[in-house]
């Protein structure tokens, strides 16, 4: 007698016999077949479990399918890494409970990506266990570059003259971590700002800039994602007034009294703003106002004088130039004339009374 696989029991058998007449005997047989544990088997292979990258939700995976076990028993899973530096996701049975038929799996982080493969064992606690493997391909997603950048806010308004340097301080990318692979994309007003591939950007603002001005930057790495952080940076460059320019061009400095002189200016403004000319006579308590224009005739006293012109724009600037002028007085020359008018006069005087006296000594 040979119990087929999984029966077990007690069993009672009649048994006769009989002779060739039609006498015959009949007795009972007694079989017990005590149970034995069959192992536990896989049936059918586990398939890939394929998760994509930067995927944190669990996923969950039923084992129940893959083993068997023809007595029912209830059955304890465990898992463990084929290979132990290869740790790529998280692994744990659904409610903490090794019966549990359900695993849950997720990356470890959002940057990961490859290939990890796990046994999975399968007991009744009777026996040995039957083995699995279970492979979880992680696929790999294209992951944008992430930045750090200053100034970290918009820089304020600034004068013109002044210069604004913006820069990239770090770039981090989990595809593509070598340094110097990745495209700097600098835009000024929408312009884009041709030949400079660099991680900084520096623009000086000349006296023609005043208004305002958008900077930004676009980082690309080198399968063309484009960073989630695009700098903006936007600031005002104040319109800055430049000073006049002044240049008195009067000849000579060398006059008399009542001589007519004129007196003219060169003069310029870089914003080109309309100019407005003062002429000065500078005196010891003050100055005294000669006339306004680029150009003005006027007559000076005797003595050293100090000439002053001032030239203002209308928006404050203001500058200054100064000559000084030698006046000669006309009582030099008057003096001089009377001098030999007198010295005349008493020479003919002289010669006169001479020749009187010369008249008297001959009459007597």
């Amino acid at each position: 007698i040979a119990p087929h696989r999984d029966v077990y029991g007690n069993f009672s058998m009649i048994v006769w016999c009989h002779d060739d007449v039609t006498d015959h005997v009949t007795g009972t047989v007694k079989l017990e077949v005590s149970p034995v544990n069959d192992f536990t088997v896989s049936q059918g292979a586990i398939p890939i479990v394929e998760i994509e990258e930067g995927d944190m939700d669990w996923v969950e995976v039923e084992l129940a399918p893959y083993f068997m076990d023809v007595d029912n028993d209830v059955l304890t899973y465990s898992f463990s890494l084929a290979i132990e530096e290869n740790h790529l996701v998280l692994l744990e049975f659904r409610d903490n409970d090794p019966t549990e038929s359900r695993i849950r799996i997720r990356p470890i982080d959002e940057y990961v990506n490859g290939i990890v493969v796990f046994w999975i064992d399968c007991t009744d606690q009777k026996g040995p266990s039957a083995r699995q493997d279970l492979s979880i391909r992680v696929l790999p997603v294209p992951n944008p570059p992430e930045i750090q950048y200053e100034p970290t806010e918009d820089p304020g308004d600034i004068n013109e003259s002044d210069s604004l340097t913006f820069k990239v301080t770090s770039v981090m990318d989990h595809d593509v971590p070598d340094e110097g692979l990745h495209t700097f994309t600098w835009y000024v007003n929408d312009d884009e700002i041709e030949g400079n591939n660099e991680s900084s950007f520096s623009i000086y603002f000349d006296y023609e800039s005043a208004g305002t001005y958008i900077v930004k930057v676009q980082v690309t790495d080198p399968s063309g994602l484009v960073a989630d952080q695009t700098p903006v940076w936007e600031f005002l460059v104040r319109d800055v007034n430049r000073d006049p320019t002044a240049e008195i061009v009067t000849e000579p400095v060398q006059i008399a009294e009542n001589e007519k002189i004129e007196l003219a200016v060169n003069i310029s403004d870089p914003d080109g703003d309309d100019l407005i000319v003062e002429w000065y006579l500078v005196k010891k308590d003050g100055r005294k106002l000669l006339g306004t224009g680029i150009s003005i005739t006027t007559k000076l006293s005797p003595g050293t004088r100090t000439i002053e012109v001032l030239v203002k724009d209308t928006r404050g600037g203001i500058t200054n130039d100064t000559i000084v002028l030698e006046v000669s007085p006309l009582e030099t020359e008057n003096t001089t004339m009377v001098l030999g008018i007198v010295v005349a006069l008493v020479v003919a005087v002289i010669v006169i009374a001479l020749v009187i006296l010369r008249k008297g000594k001959h009459t007597g």
